[in-house]
Parts: C-alpha cells; structure tokens; sequence
C-alpha cells in the first residue's frame, strides 16, 4: 500500500474543514484534483472516508478515526516545516558566540548592533573568556563560532579564517605625557616610562614579546592588566604608556585625548581571526550571521 504524504495531507486539509472547495483553496489545487485524490485514497484503504452534506463534506467513523491519528502528526510537520522557513527567514533563531571583552566591543559590538537592526528576532548570546577557554566550548559545540586574536595555535579541528587586521601601538594621555619628548623612542627607552601591559601569556602580550625578544628586549610593565579595554582605561586616566590597537582608539587619538609614540622599530600588523569547528558545522542562522560579518570586516592594509 503506497499512502504517500500528499494524499494524506489532501484528506486532512478536507476533513479539517468540512467543505471539498475551501481545501482547493489552501491547497492551491482544483476541486476535480481534490476529489480525485480522496477517491484514491479511499481504494487504498478500501474504506470510505467521507459523506457529502447540504454543506460540503463529514466524516465517517473510520474518517474520523484516521484524522484523529493523523492530526497531531500532520500538525506537528506542518509547524516544522514553518518554523524551518522562519529560520532560513531569519525571523527566529540563536547563535552562540565566543569574543574577550576587548574584542566585544572592538569587532562584534558594532556588526552585531548591525545584525539586530535587520534581523531584530534573532538571540545572539556572547560568552566571555580567555582563548583558551573559547577554543575548549568550541571544540565541545557549545560555540557557533568564536574571535580570537592572531596568531594562535589552534587544534587541527577547528578553522580559523582572518576577518579583520589590526595594528598595535603604544600610546599615552596627552595631558600627562609630554608628546614632544616621545615623538621619536625606541623599544628599551620604553622601560624609563611607567608601562601598562596585558598580562603574561595573553596573545596579545605574547605577540609584543615575540617582537622584542627578537631584538633581545624585554620591557617591565608597572601594571599588568587581564584586558585590553582596562589598559584603555587605566592608559586614558594618565597611569602610564599602554600598547593598544589603533582600532580601539580612533577616537581618543582623533580628539587628541591619547596620542601614538612613533618608536623606532615597525609593529607588524596582524589579524583577527573567526574560528569555526571542522567537525560541527555553525547552525544556519550562525553561518548567515558569519556571512554578513565578512561582508563588513574586511582586512585592511592600513600601517
């Protein structure tokens, strides 16, 4: 017995509402076709389903039986199927994000504020942690996707693609520090100057370390912070030189409120990579997501 999902769909749209035309109507068929299908399925089951009426259509007890048993399947494929298109329509859905704070509210901040704009029904949930914990949830699949800074030794698991660039600098308060005086300063001269650095074995302190270490270097911070946004902090109320990215600061040097120290030595440039789990593919609302975040970071050549 070949009872396919059309026919049964035919029958309960009929039976649901008691009348052959209306189910013509919702389901964008003819009235013959209507007919013709519960004929068929009639002879499939060898039984008669329905009785014609003054008004349209009524079941008989074995139709009452099969819409009885069929209804709360039906029903259940049917809002299934509508709740797939709401998320493929990005009108519900939630994705999980991984960022530290500084790259919250650098990178994700201004592109998720963008997202909720078009897409307002959508959860965006944002956990906050070290790399190494980020790269943990990750591998475990309870990220979608999360934002790290490069470089960064990933497991082979997981792909890391660069999203944006961002150059580093050392800056200070303009109304502490004479600007004139560190117009030009090389790396060791930095040690005679209070220093704010992230902590040890961050990635960015690891990178600025690396960078020294190969001209034999190493500076003596007076503070050693858990973020890149507390340096900010702590850099703008005038305790001491911090090592930022440009792009975190636009304002502040724009106005003149921080200035950059042109040191003697070239900072490289590097990225900020998005990194997803080979093996447990970003939900579909997380991958259009990541899609539009492309689409407005993009890596830049900036020095």
């Amino acid at each position: 017995m070949n009872v396919n999902f059309e026919l049964l769909n035919t029958f309960y749209q009929v039976a649901r509402v008691g009348n052959i035309s209306k189910a013509a109507n919702i389901l964008y068929v003819s009235q013959p076709a209507i007919t013709k299908s519960i004929k068929k399925l009639e002879n499939l089951l060898g039984i008669k389903l329905f009785i014609r009426n003054v008004k349209g259509v009524s079941l008989t007890y074995e139709g009452m039986f099969l819409f009885n048993y069929i209804q709360p399947h039906i029903d259940g494929l049917i809002n299934s199927t509508n709740k797939l298109s709401s998320l493929k329509n990005l009108d519900e859905g939630c994705i999980n994000i991984g960022a530290g704070t500084s790259l919250t509210r650098m990178v994700l901040l201004p592109n998720v504020v963008k997202f909720n704009d078009k897409y307002p029904n959508i959860k965006i949930k944002i956990i906050h942690s070290v790399t190494s914990n980020l790269i943990k949830d990750l591998t475990y699949g309870n990220l979608d996707f999360i934002l790290i800074n490069l470089p960064y030794d990933t497991p082979k698991d997981l792909i890391i693609e660069p999203c944006m660039t961002i150059h580093d600098c050392f800056v200070a308060s303009s109304e502490k520090f004479d600007k004139s005086l560190l117009s030009k300063i090389s790396f060791k001269e930095l040690n005679n100057y209070p220093l704010i650095l992230q902590q040890e074995k961050s990635n960015t302190r690891t990178f600025l370390d690396n960078i020294l270490a190969k001209q034999k270097i190493k500076l003596t911070p007076n503070l050693e912070l858990s973020s890149i946004s507390l340096i900010k902090d702590f850099v703008k109320a005038g305790l001491g030189i911090g090592f930022l990215p440009k792009e975190l600061i636009k304002e502040e040097l724009s106005s003149g409120l921080l200035f950059k120290l042109e040191v003697s030595k070239i900072i490289p440039a590097r990225n900020i990579g998005l990194v997803t789990n080979r093996n447990m593919k970003p939900c579909y609302v997380a991958q259009r997501f990541i899609e539009f975040f492309n689409n407005t970071c993009t890596i830049t050549n900036e020095k």
